[in-house]
């Protein structure tokens, strides 16, 4: 008898180990599909402006700032593996501005990202409920910089011999690397670092180019961490 109850006793744990585990295997998360959400971050952006003239100068300047928008994307899995596309839409209060004392009563520079979207491929592994991955590919920002003169651009009165500006949509790039959590089937919540860049616009006003002088360089960057919830369709 007490063999009997043995017996039927491993059976009976073999059975439920069993379906334990078959239970887990069906509970992991499938990330195939079709998903959107909103999405926002906080970090720190930094507007850049050098000059080949008056001492070679490098005005550098960093300010924390944040964005919030939208997200849409796609994702196939293939055993752990998780490739997907994924593009946001976002505003931004990125900007940065300082005062250069110098010369005539100094130079303002200002900077600032009104805008930012991305466009960009993910990659990673799924363990079980969790999705880590990395990020990359293009940006969309639009920007407004200005170097003026004499305090010019707080006053909103412009000289276009002396000033100069970089405005308008410009293309970058974008990269980073986060970690996704699925909390349902259809809702998630993910955590990500992205580096966001733009390409150096070099500008001249026409006072730089009667003399003969080097453009001005404009660079900005961001330095996010971004927080999204996703629900799946």
């Amino acid at each position: 008898m007490r063999k009997l109850l043995a017996s039927a006793s491993m059976i009976a744990l073999a059975s439920f180990v069993s379906s334990a585990q078959a239970a887990d295997m069906d509970s992991a998360y499938d990330w195939t599909g079709v998903y959107g959400g909103i999405v926002g971050s906080v970090g720190m952006f930094t507007g850049a402006e050098a000059a080949d003239y008056y001492d070679n100068y490098n005005i550098s300047t960093s300010e924390w700032g944040g964005t919030i928008g939208g997200t849409l994307g796609a994702n196939i899995q293939s055993g752990m593996f998780v490739y997907g596309v994924e593009g946001d839409f976002s505003w931004s209060g990125l900007s940065h501005k300082t005062f250069e004392a110098e010369y005539d009563g100094g130079s303002e520079v200002s900077g600032e990202w009104n805008s930012v979207a991305t466009l960009r491929g993910r990659a990673g592994l799924a363990v079980d409920d969790t999705l880590i991955f990395v990020t990359g590919g293009i940006a969309l920002v639009d920007v407004d910089q200005s170097y003026c003169y004499y305090e010019n651009c707080d006053s909103g009165s412009y000289d276009g011999y002396y000033d100069m500006f970089n405005n308008g949509w410009k293309v970058g790039f974008a990269a980073g690397a986060g970690v996704e959590h699925a909390f349902t089937d259809n809702l998630t919540v993910k955590a990500e670092y992205m580096y966001i860049g733009l390409p150096t616009a070099t500008v001249k006003s026409e006072y730089l180019k009667e003399y003969g002088y080097e453009g001005v360089n404009f660079d900005s960057s961001a330095h996010l961490i971004r927080v999204g919830l996703n629900y799946k369709f």
